[in-house]
């Protein structure tokens, strides 16, 4: 055969491999299963002079071009993106790339002085590999946050002034944008700083719940069609360092952990004013004195509310009366390890039950010296027990707030003192934390929190 027929045949090789259509001409081609969300299709077969095409890929890029030898491997183009094609020889087709996993949008808000900076990263849901996105500043250090029900506006709250900052989300990139920002009132000066710890948006949307510390006050804002902050609605005081609220399935009640007054406050939520009034018994007490309830956690079957007690160290269950609005004790255990050292500071701080409702995980600061950690739980399907399940190191010190992933198969815990996060993967059928990595943050991370990506 002539080279210049030789070379004609290549081509047309090269042309049928990259319809799928090589099995014609016996052209080789190194097919790969391209079934996988998002993975590219294989790289045209190399001719002798001009070498092969690239892929067409998902998310990873496609093979390089071969020319008489392989070409280069593609790039892939965004983080946790699905693995670059293999290059093209001179005579068969690069294998195509990998498909991706699916990617959570994870942001990490910081206590940085002045700034309040908010880390994005993108986040990978089967290996919790990172890959930093953006940042944007919040305009001061933060606290805590909390999404609208479609997670397009995400609420921050701030430590060291009055203010709530709202931001915009594109679900497309996980972009933040600033929108508004409204002040909050202290007490009992309202220019001072009312250390507003947690916010809560409720079910109708309409209406956004903040618990202050340092104010020792409840406040609800009304919520504008465009999502941002507007006018304050209500403002209760019965208990001091309100910690946070947590309104319940049917979005008639809501209840309060009363740092400093050891109790739990429940009050009627009237969901089309925004008004709070104090339920009969407001005051449900954490039956071991000066326990300093911290947060609280709602199963899903809206039967039994857990509260972390964070001078005590331990969890406290109650059977909650989803009609009645009542507690009623059922145990307190500890919230660390039985081998813990009696004497050192247990701190417990964030609390959260597994989407599926089988587990329960808890955050332990511990002393700001020493690595805190995680204590995970199993819970009784008929009582609400919890069983330990084990406690792991967060490879930080202060594990002051940490979050499940949407689907429950990743857990990222913020640790306050080491200027780090570290990335857990869950299994979903024990239970069980496993270890992925450390990634060093912005100063003082004080909440790390997903959503679904897109």
């Amino acid at each position: 055969m002539s080279t210049q027929h030789r070379v004609k045949l290549f081509r047309a090789c090269a042309l049928l491999g990259a319809l799928g259509a090589t099995s014609l001409l016996q052209c080789s081609s190194d097919k790969t299963d391209d079934t996988k969300p998002g993975a590219g299709g294989d790289g045209a077969g190399g001719e002798v002079d001009t070498g092969g095409s690239k892929s067409v890929a998902g998310t990873g890029a496609g093979g390089g071009a071969g020319k008489s030898a392989a070409g280069s491997a593609g790039q892939s183009v965004e983080p946790n993106g699905g693995a670059a094609g293999a290059g093209g020889s001179a005579e068969t087709a690069g294998a195509g790339g990998a498909g991706d996993e699916p990617d959570y949008d994870l942001y990490v808000g910081c206590r940085d002085p002045l700034k309040g900076t908010i880390q994005h990263y993108r986040i990978g849901s089967e290996s919790g590999t990172v890959a930093m996105v953006d940042e944007v500043l919040a305009t001061a250090e933060v606290s805590n946050t909390a999404w609208n029900a479609t997670q397009d506006v995400l609420y921050v709250a701030h430590t060291d002034i009055g203010r709530i900052t709202t931001f915009t989300r594109d679900k497309v990139t996980g972009n933040l944008k600033l929108q508004a920002l409204v002040d909050v009132p202290g007490a009992p000066l309202a220019a001072s700083n009312p250390a507003t710890q947690t916010l809560e948006v409720d079910a109708t949307g309409k209406f956004l719940l903040a618990a202050n510390y340092t104010a020792n006050t409840v406040l609800v804002f009304k919520i504008k069609p465009d999502g941002s902050v507007g006018a304050l609605v209500d403002t209760i005081t019965d208990g001091l360092n309100a910690h946070q609220t947590l309104l319940n399935s049917t979005n008639k009640f809501a209840l309060v952990p009363y740092f400093g007054s050891n109790f739990i406050g429940i009050y009627d939520f009237n969901q089309n004013s925004g008004k709070l009034t104090a339920h009969v018994p407001v005051m449900n007490n954490i039956p071991a004195a000066n326990s300093g309830p911290r947060h609280l956690a709602m199963h899903q079957n809206a039967k039994w509310l857990y509260a972390i007690t964070e001078t005590a160290g331990s969890i406290a269950l109650f059977n909650w009366d989803n009609v009645a609005g009542t507690l009623a004790h059922v145990e307190t255990i500890s919230s660390v390890a039985a081998t813990f050292p009696a004497a050192t500071k247990k701190d417990g701080s964030e609390i959260e039950i597994d989407p599926a409702g089988k587990f329960l995980y808890v955050s332990n600061r511990t002393d700001g010296v020493i690595n805190g950690n995680i204590g995970a739980f199993s819970i009784a399907a008929a009582t609400g027990k919890l069983t330990p399940v084990d406690f792991y190191d967060t490879h930080g010190a202060t594990p002051r707030h940490f979050s499940l992933s949407p689907k429950g198969d990743l857990l990222v815990v913020g640790n306050q003192a080491s200027d780090n996060m570290s990335v857990f993967t869950v299994d979903k059928t024990t239970g069980a934390l496993t270890y992925v990595k450390t990634t060093v943050t912005c100063k003082v991370p004080f909440f790390a929190r997903m959503a679904e990506h897109g």
